[in-house]
Order: C-alpha cells, then structure tokens, then sequence
C-alpha cells in the first residue's frame, strides 16, 4: 500500500447537530489531513495500518456525528473502530 500522508487521504468531522442549509446533511468541519502513517508497530492483523490525524473542530457546531473519508490513491482503503 503506498504512503497516505499528505492529502491523499482526508477527512472530515460531520455535525451530528447542524445542517447545512443546502444540503440539509450536517455541517463538514474543515478537511484534515493523514499526518502519520505507522508501519512499524506490530498489527493486530496482517495489513493493518495505524494513522494519525488531528482534527480542527469548531464547539459551535455540536457534537460529531460522522467522519467523511476521502480516499485520492489507487489502492481502496478500509477503516475500523479505534477504541479499545
């Protein structure tokens, strides 16, 4: 899998608690982008990859409700819950 730091892979914060007028959807925080992309410590899985991503999150738009994936590189990508 090539590398997904930078802006191939994006994503946004969407309130669970405004809409936007037009799409009546909820509100998109601004995009963020992958800033680290760890191979080197030991996956639960065969092909799993850990990320960081910080996230710029206005507190007038309420609670998160959803995150949108942009995925710009040619190999699919797959996310999963990252609680323990």
């Amino acid at each position: 899998m090539e590398p997904v730091v930078g802006n191939g892979v994006s994503m946004q914060l969407v309130s669970a608690v405004h809409q936007d007028p037009d799409s009546l959807r909820g509100k998109l925080g601004k995009a963020a982008s992958v800033e680290k992309w760890v191979t080197t410590s030991t996956p639960l899985t065969a092909g799993e990859t850990v990320i960081t991503i910080t996230f710029d999150w206005d507190e007038n738009m309420g609670l998160p409700g959803a995150i949108n994936i942009k995925n710009n590189h040619r190999s699919p990508a797959l996310s999963q819950d990252s609680r323990s």
